[in-house]
């Protein structure tokens, strides 16, 4: 993978009971636990940013 100038490779999850927001450089995605369109959604942007999968550990 080629690294591109400006580009940031980071995120933070934050979630309650209910929910989980994914904290991207330039978007925030919130889901409701349980939400398979929200989850899918959240790792295909940061497939695209470049987090690796094996990061995806945020709670479903």
């Amino acid at each position: 993978m080629r690294e591109e100038p400006g580009r940031a490779r980071w995120y933070g999850d934050l979630h309650s009971a209910q929910e989980t927001f994914i904290v991207f450089p330039n978007r925030v995605i919130r889901c409701r636990r349980g939400d398979r369109d929200g989850r899918a959604e959240a790792e295909e942007y940061a497939r695209v940013h470049g987090i690796p999968e094996s990061q995806f550990d945020w709670p479903t």
